[in-house]
């Protein structure tokens, strides 16, 4: 880690920070007298894996600095080091949808326009802000909203999420009955014979504590449905889902030009459509059951 902090963040931040310098321009910015931009490691206690920076962000037109949470999402092979990893459509499209929900904050994706010794990279940068707060901090029952736990579960179940930890990946917005996600990892999409079942099955939910854990299971039966129902309704879904696919078009078509392998087996476009297949085919079926068609 060491070695990666010491030989890439700076290239990480001259590619944070040239992706924002395109956007000062586009706000009227015409040189970088009113442009500011600065950055530092990332803390231990940030979500993501430590390949990362936070990024302070100040555009033309813009009264006070934006905070970025950076992580590397991908890091191509290249002649000096040719075990690299795959990028996720699937994860970079859920980004997307959690920001389009609010439940996870505004996203950005960077690509660097200069190549590191022909290694392709993929940052993601989300818009950090203080008012959620860590899961892990809500010690007291009636400080936690059952309801953001319970929309935890249902978004594990629907979009196959996982490693939703209370410490560092899940929060909650201050003032708010809404849970938020900044960090995660996406799953296979499945079709489940009866998803309505996998909304009361609490193993599901890992790495939270005992009071996150025994709220949960105590909202149970009809109780549990009914938030569930009113999340369903409150987000709609659907339309969401097909509203976060076409905002990352333009992400797709600008890593296919920079020749941004994928996993094996598939094309990036295969990989999507199944992801998303099995989240709509769910959804539906739950919204049936539930009644909620009508």
């Amino acid at each position: 880690v060491a070695a990666w902090v010491d030989g890439n963040l700076k290239f990480m931040s001259e590619a944070v920070r040239s992706h924002f310098f395109v956007q000062h321009v586009k706000n009227g910015g015409t040189d970088e007298s009113d442009f500011d931009y600065r950055y530092e490691r990332r803390p231990k206690d940030m979500p993501g894996s430590r390949r990362g920076l936070l990024a302070y962000v100040q555009l033309h037109g813009e009264e006070y600095p934006t905070k970025y949470n950076v992580k590397c999402h991908h890091f191509g092979s290249s002649t000096t080091a040719p075990k690299g990893s795959f990028p996720d459509i699937k994860e970079i499209f859920c980004y997307k949808l959690l920001e389009l929900l609010g439940v996870g904050p505004a996203v950005q994706f960077i690509l660097p326009s200069v190549l590191k010794g022909n290694k392709t990279f993929v940052y993601i940068a989300t818009k950090w802000r203080d008012d959620f707060i860590p899961l892990s901090d809500l010690k007291n029952e009636e400080d936690i909203n059952v309801e953001a736990l319970v929309q935890l579960l249902l978004l594990n179940v629907l979009f196959f999420i996982s490693d939703l930890h209370d410490v560092i990946a899940v929060r909650q917005w201050r003032d708010t009955k809404t849970a938020s996600i900044v960090d995660f990892i996406a799953g296979y999409a499945q079709i489940y014979p009866d998803v309505k079942k996998k909304l009361f099955d609490d193993r599901r939910v890992t790495h939270w504590d005992e009071t996150h854990f025994d709220l949960l299971v105590k909202c149970c039966g009809e109780k549990r449905l009914e938030i569930v129902k009113k999340w369903l309704q409150e987000w709609d879904l659907l339309s969401k889902i097909d509203d976060a696919e076409k905002q990352i078009r333009d992400e797709k078509d600008r890593m296919k030009k920079q020749e941004i392998s994928f996993t094996s087996g598939e094309t990036v476009t295969d990989d999507l459509n199944e992801y998303i297949h099995g989240i709509k085919s769910n959804i539906k079926n739950l919204t049936s059951v539930l009644g909620l068609n009508g």
